[in-house]
């Protein structure tokens, strides 16, 4: 009976106490910026992300930047990220998305497709899981998009206080 009772505390303070400070950590998260600028050969910059944790099967995560450059062009920024997830039904093999929330979101589409390459598009993975959006808040207060769908068409989207709601939240 106590192994098995110190296996669970360690894994409920793993969860609630240090898996919330590694995310926090500096030196992991210069670790994920230095490992992505070698493979992707993007800098990559993510600045105070934040994951709590509660005795119920839900995290909330947040980050304050995110950005990706390459040679000073900015590819990719997202501004005041903020979700939480549930696993309540992870035995289903459901992961419910209860909140997505951005301040602003900005992408160089082509400049990013360029960042693949040539290589051949990959085959969707089948999977058996699924993510849940059911009463899910999803909101984007800013977006700006570039993308040059032929080289000749430009096309520039903005666009503010953008949310996908369940039904009309103004009756």
């Amino acid at each position: 009976f106590i192994p098995v009772f110190v296996l669970v505390s360690v894994v409920i303070v793993f969860y609630l106490n240090i898996l919330p400070s590694i995310v926090q950590n500096h030196k992991v998260i210069n670790f994920i910026q230095t490992e992505t600028a070698k493979s992707l050969n993007l800098d990559v910059k993510i600045e105070n992300p934040i994951l709590v944790t509660h005795l119920s099967p839900q995290i909330e995560f947040s980050v304050e930047n995110i950005s990706a450059g390459k040679d000073g062009v900015n590819l990719l920024e997202i501004k005041n990220l903020d979700s939480a997830i549930s696993f309540s039904n992870i035995l289903k093999k459901k992961i419910t998305l209860k909140k997505l929330v951005f301040d602003n979101i900005f992408a160089d589409v082509n400049k990013l497709m360029e960042l693949s390459g040539d290589s051949p598009q990959a085959e969707p993975i089948k999977t058996d899981w699924g993510i849940e959006l059911t009463d899910s808040e999803l909101a984007l207060k800013k977006l700006s998009v570039i993308y040059s769908p032929d080289g000749v068409t430009n096309l520039k989207i903005d666009g503010s206080d953008i949310s996908i709601v369940a039904e009309d939240e103004n009756k």
